[in-house]
């Protein structure tokens, strides 16, 4: 049997990889006509794989893609050794064949998770995302609390994943004795966010049932991840606290507003930022809404154009968009010139001081100097005296 004795083949260059993607390898040819089979085979540390064919289109060039995930074929991590050769005679890879070799590298796959909110309320859902390699179809998210645990399993797209997850992405829930309705709201509480990746080999369950892993998760977390050893599973796993409260919502204290100035409703709240605030303001003949959003912690309304507000005690609420969290506060619109102005402290009057009572001097006792003063003088005396005689 007679096949082509001239011609060339290049593979171009192959990216390294996880295990778990789908590796390309492709190149060109001269020589070799339209349909013509080519062979693509590879050489690991361990295990020569049967070689692939394809064939060669119009232009010379050609194209396979390997998928590493597949159990069956057995890839690990590693190099391999890529031989793409035309199949002369003899049958088989001969060292005459028109051929070319490459390589490239098999890595273990990896993930890297994120939580983006640590701390939320029972109103509240919290973020994940994160980054693989190795292309799982999925990951799933674990909620695990004191005798409580839920899972949602979420599509990755091209090595990425990222949602908003509330108490309804939960679909599966249970405590230490079997499945349990989905509650309305999350409770509050600290619990553990455990974000898990397949890898190859599928999700880990206890004697391969959603329902026995649940269970043992949400009884004794520890005990599941000892069986999941046993089993040289190749899940990837990361986790992070995540700490669940009650709403609050404090609102600021509106003092007088004067017609024509802004009418401010503001506060404070642990609802995470973009929640939705509704405000409204009632008094007699007025009766305004206005939406706002929760950032870093505070929301506040200006309600403008209060000039024809009427004088009176005015009522204003704040909820959130579900209308579970509800606060409210009094306040007072009076006529222009009467709101109380802020009245600055009055400076304190530097305290007198009282002056000091002068000691009075103390006599001294005349010493050895005082005593030979005195006597100069009695001797001065007695000399004027004596002369006069």
């Amino acid at each position: 049997m007679s096949g082509v004795l001239e011609g060339t083949i290049a593979v171009n260059k192959i990216n390294t990889a996880a295990v778990g993607d789908t590796v390309a390898i492709s190149g060109s040819t001269t020589g070799l006509p339209d349909g013509t089979p080519i062979n693509v085979m590879l050489e690991g540390k361990y295990k020569t794989f049967a070689p692939i064919t394809t064939t060669v289109d119009e232009s010379g060039a050609f194209d396979v893609k390997i998928n590493t995930a597949e159990e069956d074929l057995g890839f690990s991590t590693g190099s391999y050794r890529v031989i793409v050769y035309y199949d002369n005679w003899p049958p088989g890879y001969q060292r005459g064949d028109i051929d070319d070799v490459e390589a490239f590298v098999l890595l273990a796959p990896t993930m890297d998770a994120n939580l983006e909110d640590t701390t939320i309320t029972t109103l509240d859902g919290f973020t994940v995302s994160g980054a693989t390699t190795g292309s799982p179809g999925e990951v799933e998210v674990w909620l695990m609390g004191k005798n409580l645990a839920a899972v949602v399993s979420l599509p990755v797209e091209k090595n990425a994943f990222e949602y908003a997850l509330t108490v309804d992405s939960f679909r599966d829930w249970f405590t230490n004795e079997g499945p349990i309705s989905q509650p309305d709201n999350f409770k509050p509480g600290t619990y553990t966010v455990m974000i898990v990746d397949p890898c190859t080999d599928g999700f880990y369950r206890y004697d391969e049932d959603l329902v026995a892993t649940g269970t043992m998760i949400a009884g004794n977390v520890n005990k599941f991840f000892e069986n999941q050893k046993l089993t040289i599973n190749k899940d990837i796993t990361e986790m992070a606290l995540l700490d669940i409260e009650f709403p609050e919502v404090t609102l600021n204290e509106i003092d007088a507003v004067a017609q024509g100035e802004d009418f401010v409703v503001g506060g404070t709240t642990n609802l995470v930022d973009g929640t939705t605030m509704i405000v409204h303001v009632e008094g007699k003949g007025v009766d305004r809404t206005q939406v706002t959003d929760v950032k870093d912690g505070a929301f506040d309304a200006a309600f403008e154009e209060t000039e024809d507000w009427p004088t009176g005690d005015y009522l204003a609420t704040v909820e959130d968009a579900n209308g579970i969290l509800y606060e409210q506060i009094d306040s007072k619109v009076v006529m222009s010139g009467e709101a109380p102005e802020e009245e600055a402290p009055e400076e304190e009057a530097p305290e007198e001081e009282e002056p000091e009572e002068e000691e009075p001097e103390e006599e001294e006792t005349p010493g050895f100097g005082a005593v030979i003063a005195i006597t100069g003088l009695l001797s001065v005396a007695y000399l004027v005296v004596r002369r006069r005689r």
